[in-house]
């Protein structure tokens, strides 16, 4: 169980967590509970979706990432705080199934950087600096994200890499992971499995070289790509 904790100034981290870091790729990071600003993300959160009218064509995040890489809306995110629906949240006809702020999986991608509240708390929980305890040279906040687990629609993540999405030579990207609710393996939990750094990675996402604004996923073996 990862007991939902934030702690605004982390001093330091643990020997026994950075070993836990080269040996895994996962560590738990003692931290202090700061339910106030727990508090202050989820209430934004609920207020930016309240803000937020959908496009036409809502879209929905899903993992089949085929669907997903020919999305635009998607692939704007990078730069814009953007709203992605649970697939059992839109009918055929583009209705809601459920209220909106029961609707979406996800807040993305860029809140850390537009939003002042996302940014200010992300300031304050100073990534850089655990960064670099953990032997990350120049840590850069990259994306961000603020993911939902809906009651009776929430859909499944399956298992990922994540530079399979962010993408640098060589494999750079760090996740660091937040729970502003209690998770257990019950209600929805992240689960990681250990030395998955050390997995080659097994899917890439690139932009077209036709300047189709959709995202082509490249398998690799070994070393080698293939579409």
């Amino acid at each position: 169980m990862i007991q939902s904790d934030i702690e605004i100034y982390i001093k330091s981290v643990s020997p026994d967590a950075i070993k836990a870091w080269l040996d895994t790729v996962t560590a738990s990071l003692d931290v202090q509970s700061s339910n106030p600003k727990r508090q202050e993300l989820m209430q934004r959160a609920a207020q930016l979706i309240d803000a937020f009218e959908p496009q036409a064509k809502p879209s929905i995040f899903t993992t089949d990432e085929q669907e997903r890489s020919s999305d635009d809306y998607f692939l704007k995110s990078a730069s814009n705080i953007s709203f992605f629906f649970e697939e059992k949240a839109i009918d055929k006809d583009d209705h809601f199934t459920v209220p909106k702020q029961q609707s979406i999986n996800k807040i993305g991608h860029a809140q850390h950087q537009l939003d002042p509240v996302y940014k200010n708390i992300v300031k304050e929980l100073d990534f850089v600096s655990i960064g670099q305890a953990l032997g990350v040279v120049k840590p850069r906040a990259v994306q961000s994200m603020h993911i939902f687990k809906q009651p009776g629609i929430g859909g499944e993540v399956g298992l990922h890499q994540d530079s399979t999405f962010l993408y640098t030579q060589p494999k750079s990207c760090v996740g660091f992971w937040l729970a502003l609710e209690d998770a257990t393996v019950e209600n929805g939990c992240l689960q990681a499995l250990p030395q998955g750094h050390k997995i080659p990675l097994k899917q890439r996402f690139k932009i077209s070289k036709n300047g189709d604004p959709s995202l082509n996923l490249w398998t690799t073996h070994h070393g080698q790509k293939s579409r």
